[in-house]
């Protein structure tokens, strides 16, 4: 049995309590990302960014954000957008990163 199916790690709402800057994924943008704006985000009612965490340790071992934000279709490039359905606007619910160490 894996440790998370013992319930070791929890999904929490990103909070103060919790510990962001030695988080690192290996990628710049959303390690920047989670430093610097996911709380900003989440008091501005932008996005609701969740990480995970070991137990009661506030250390960040990952996190995924979801947002309302979409992308204009006529934006993105012609080989992209044709294999979408024909909406104006598709939405973005789900972004984020789980890096296992």
């Amino acid at each position: 049995m894996s440790d998370l199916a013992e319930g070791q790690y929890h999904v929490e709402l990103l909070s103060e309590r919790h510990e962001r800057l030695a988080f690192s994924c290996g990628n710049e943008s959303l390690d920047r990302y989670l430093h610097q704006q996911a709380g900003q985000d989440r008091r501005r009612y932008a996005a609701v960014p969740f990480v995970l965490v070991e137990d009661s340790n506030p250390e960040v071992l990952g996190y995924y954000t979801l947002s309302a934000f979409g992308v204009d279709l006529g934006e993105l490039p012609q080989t992209v957008a044709r294999k979408l359905p024909r909406y104006r606007s598709c939405r973005q619910p789900c972004w984020g990163v789980w890096p296992w160490r």
